[in-house]
């Protein structure tokens, strides 16, 4: 379940997670404008999830087809790169 911040620079949490929710691995939680509570929101969002396994069954599915278990590796080694390849170029 995901709640994006609604005052992100260039809405990039709505957009990320509307991409998710079209893939089909998570539930997109919306603030409220008025009148009810988040936490209310997600009590309800929750609970309807908890009672249907095979939503939460083809959630978890969906969710693995996008998942990328070594971007941590990547970025590390991306990061790598660029201070052992790149010359250091101090500031003055």
């Amino acid at each position: 379940v995901l709640v994006p911040y609604p005052h992100a620079v260039d809405d990039h949490q709505r957009k990320n997670a509307e991409a998710a929710a079209t893939a089909g691995s998570v539930l997109v939680v919306e603030r409220p404008q008025s009148g009810r509570r988040l936490d209310d929101q997600l009590v309800d969002s929750l609970a309807e999830l908890l009672v249907d396994q095979p939503r939460l069954m083809k959630m978890a599915l969906c969710a693995r087809r996008l998942a990328r278990p070594d971007a941590a590796w990547q970025v590390a080694t991306m990061v790598h790169d660029l201070i052992t390849v790149r010359p250091h170029r101090r500031a003055g």
